[in-house]
């Protein structure tokens, strides 16, 4: 197996000369996959000599799985269409997913009430029983037909997609990929640093029944630069409110004023407290997703909002800046509130969540 820079699988070469290529863009999000199968036969133990393109699969951000066949350059035909909660298939057959605690899919229903797919789970993900061995409710293999009555649902664990084809029995998590059958991850966490104490290749911090990992990582990609850049601002602040701290102590003693002296360290002791808590949050087991978005309320005043989406197992922060420093701590306050078990919050008509007053305050101290 080959691996770009960020250590994602780019080359499979695999027995009897079968190959598979994967694609990968620069924020770790799959973008296709190319199955090759050898043209000559190859002994136990050689590399893949020439090989040719049998099939081809590709993704797309806005839930588009498509198909290509032998020789194709592009893969221009549906083999799903995903959406919150379900996908179409390739006549546009809408399926619903039927989830657990953890997210992950534990039946398949189509539109017209049939069961066309069940699945149970081991605790680290893999199936009881290859979905595909019990007729049409299951995995479809590489040969089969993409019709509404053959296809089946890839995504199962975390709602994860399970690759199986040519021996391979792995899940995607984005920055990472997951062996379920040996309960680890197949490369190290990026973030391993973080928690010494713990293999990097460990999976939910080895209690995968009570804990989730939404992307292979603590917090997500999108979400590590922005809290980088909030540590920085807060380390920045830190230091000056330092230097005020001196400053007001020289003042306090010249002349014997408190305001000064007081002001620098309760702003000393506010931004200690911030790093503290992001310290706290990153090394959690729960995820905190960050993401920039163009529109979260019709009240303009809403610069950012948080809740914990259950179904994930994921805390989400949406905002619209990501150079709005002040709102991406406020956020992070209750993030950490929900952290120490301090948030209290819930979801309105609207699917906005409200917070209580006092933990408003506290995050807006």
């Amino acid at each position: 197996m080959y691996r770009n820079a960020d250590g994602h699988p780019v080359q499979y070469d695999l027995e009897g000369g079968h190959r598979q290529l994967w694609g990968w863009d620069a924020f770790g999000n799959h973008l296709y996959t190319s199955y090759e199968t050898s043209v000559a036969p190859v002994s136990a133990g050689m590399r893949p000599g020439r090989t040719r393109r049998t099939s081809l699969r590709a993704y797309s951000g806005d839930g588009h799985v498509l198909r290509g066949g032998a020789g194709n350059s592009v893969a221009d035909t549906l083999e799903m269409l995903r959406f919150a909660g379900g996908y179409f298939d390739a006549d546009l057959v809408p399926h619903y997913y039927v989830a657990d605690y953890l997210g992950s899919n534990i039946a398949v229903i189509r539109s017209d009430g049939a069961l066309v797919q069940s699945a149970t789970y081991y605790p680290y993900g893999e199936p009881h029983r290859d979905p595909s061995s019990s007729a049409d409710i299951g995995i479809s293999e590489p040969g089969q037909s993409t019709t509404s009555a053959i296809f089946s649902n890839p995504y199962l664990y975390g709602d994860k997609e399970y690759v199986r084809r040519d021996g391979l029995r792995e899940y995607i998590y984005g920055a990472r990929m997951c062996v379920s059958s040996e309960a680890r991850f197949t490369s190290m966490d990026e973030l391993c640093e973080l928690r010494p104490w713990e293999s990097p290749y460990l999976f939910c911090g080895g209690n995968p029944v009570r804990y989730v990992d939404p992307t292979g990582l603590v917090f997500t990609r999108r979400s590590t630069a922005i809290v980088a850049a909030i540590e920085q601002q807060s380390f920045k602040q830190l230091i000056e409110s330092i230097g005020r701290v001196v400053s007001g102590l020289c003042s306090y003693i010249s002349s014997g004023n408190k305001e000064r002296l007081k002001e620098a360290f309760n702003a000393t002791k506010a931004n200690a407290q911030t790093i503290d808590e992001i310290e706290t949050l990153k090394s959690s087991q729960t995820a905190y997703d960050i993401e920039v978005k163009s529109s979260i309320s019709d009240d303009k005043e809403v610069k950012g909002i948080s809740y914990y989406k259950w179904k994930t197992g994921k805390f989400k922060i949406e905002i619209l800046d990501d150079k709005a420093f002040g709102w991406i701590a406020h956020e992070l306050k209750h993030a950490y509130q929900f952290e120490t078990g301090k948030l209290s919050s819930g979801t309105k008509n609207d699917g906005l969540p409200f917070y209580d007053k006092d933990d408003e305050r506290e995050a807006y101290a």
